[in-house]
């Protein structure tokens, strides 16, 4: 059995710059740039998209270790911004829960909505 040789390999003369290539299903081949280091802020490895563009790849990863070396923050877009909760943003509510029904029993629901069954005349209120 053959060892199938990894889709990723690294661009020389240019560290931290890796290429992606595949086939599609048409049979087309494709490769894709990415920039491959790790983050000095938080200590995790990334993998950006860089495009298929050599040489604006090459800017591109200048940019970004340029913006790791003074510790940018690659997490902060993506984390959801604290906001506090107000009375429209706070839980459902049961009015604006929508329930689905069985047909049988959302039609007889319908056929007896003139009706109250829970206000007897002969009920006593305490």
């Amino acid at each position: 059995m053959q060892k199938r040789a990894s889709p990723w390999e690294r661009v020389k003369s240019t560290p931290h710059l890796w290429r992606r290539r595949y086939l599609t299903i048409n049979g087309e081949r494709r490769e894709k740039l990415y920039a491959r280091f790790t983050c000095r802020l938080k200590q995790k490895r990334r993998c950006e998209p860089l495009g298929g563009d050599l040489a604006a790849a090459k800017e591109r990863l200048a940019q970004i270790l340029a913006a790791n070396y003074s510790a940018k923050d690659f997490d902060e877009a993506n984390e959801p911004t604290k906001q506090g909760i107000t009375f429209r943003s706070g839980p459902p509510t049961t009015s604006r829960i929508k329930l689905t029904l069985p047909a049988k029993l959302a039609e007889l629901i319908a056929r007896n909505a003139h009706t109250n069954r829970w206000k007897h005349s002969s009920a006593t209120y305490c």
